[in-house]
């Protein structure tokens, strides 16, 4: 399937996917579905009109990424992203971080949870 997702989305997607490569690289886990859909990602910047134009040469934060993946990768995506937003909604719980990491925590699970709930709604296509 055809899936459109803006380059902001894509970058928390591309950087919770990073995530579960270090740390299940680190268990002896698998690692070639998440470093395959930061691939398919990759490819779509490349392909980009705009590429080199946003950070660290990605397109435009606005812009839009259109990746080949298919309804699996976007439950896995959605999975990802949740199991992340336990991890900070841990962190933020155990109120053992000085003021501004808290705040920064705070920001992320607020971006985590915004790109989520686009990518919960794709996993739950409706009928």
């Amino acid at each position: 399937m055809r899936l459109e997702v803006s380059v902001s989305d894509w970058l928390v997607v591309d950087g919770v996917l990073d995530n579960v490569v270090a740390v299940a690289s680190q268990d002896g886990e698998d690692t070639s579905e998440a470093r395959a859909l930061r691939e398919a990602g990759w490819a779509a910047s490349r392909e980009h009109p705009e590429v080199h134009l946003g950070t660290l040469g990605w397109p435009p934060s606005t812009a839009s990424l259109e990746l080949d993946i298919s309804q699996e990768n976007i439950d896995y995506v959605t999975s990802c992203l949740n199991a992340e937003i336990d991890v900070v909604r841990g962190l933020l719980a155990s109120r053992r971080l000085p003021e501004p990491q808290e705040r920064v925590q705070q920001e992320s699970l607020d971006l985590l949870l915004r790109v989520s709930d686009k990518w919960t709604s794709r996993s739950n296509p409706p009928d």
